[in-house]
């Protein structure tokens, strides 16, 4: 997996322009140094395996904060942990953000997400059929934005079997030199292709 985060990083170093836009989104969501990083894909998995429940995600994420609060000196614990939520789900983003603000021992706990993606579009085939409604120029972008977020995480939840989130924790991975503690939802590895 090393060689591969390694590879990942080096072909996917950003441009001037790109970076300065995940830098300007990263200080725009206050993101603490230390927090959570969460991929949902919910979309078109449906057509390949079954649904993870949001909860389970969440619930993970949750106990990692804990866990690596845990291991900083109590001067640098944060009171309050942070967890980035990429997913395509409209309907997941908005569950996760009312899971984060109940209480019953979850209130220490902002789920944070990007404002004003493009979500909802869920396949290949939807991504056709819509292209003249989607600026697909835009899409990319969020998608890159997010990876990049994502790849700043101190660990990471999400699926290995999905591309998008095995490549997040790879990118993650590249520079946290053994640190990274990530969760997959689904596989222990799957590195295919």
């Amino acid at each position: 997996m090393w060689w591969r985060s390694q590879i990942v990083k080096f072909m996917l170093r950003l441009n001037w322009k790109m970076q300065a836009l995940v830098n300007g989104e990263r200080q725009l969501l206050r993101l603490p140094p230390l927090f959570v990083g969460v991929h949902v894909r919910h979309g078109d998995k449906k057509t390949e395996s079954s649904v993870i429940p949001l909860d389970m995600y969440l619930e993970a994420a949750r106990d990692l904060s804990r866990a690596r609060a845990q291991l900083l000196p109590s001067r640098e614990q944060q009171q309050r942990y942070a967890i980035y939520l990429t997913t395509d789900d409209p309907a997941a983003l908005e569950a996760a953000r009312k899971w984060g603000r109940e209480e019953g021992g979850r209130s220490d706990v902002d789920v944070i997400s990007r404002q004003g993606e493009v979500r909802g579009v869920s396949t290949a085939t939807d991504k056709a059929v819509e292209m003249h409604s989607i600026n697909a120029t835009q899409l990319g972008v969020d998608a890159i934005v997010n990876l990049m977020i994502l790849s700043q995480c101190s660990d990471f939840v999400g699926t290995f079997s999905s591309n998008f989130g095995r490549l997040a924790f790879e990118l993650a991975a590249a520079d946290k030199n053994h640190s990274l503690i990530g969760a997959s939802m689904d596989v222990f590895w799957h590195a295919y292709p």
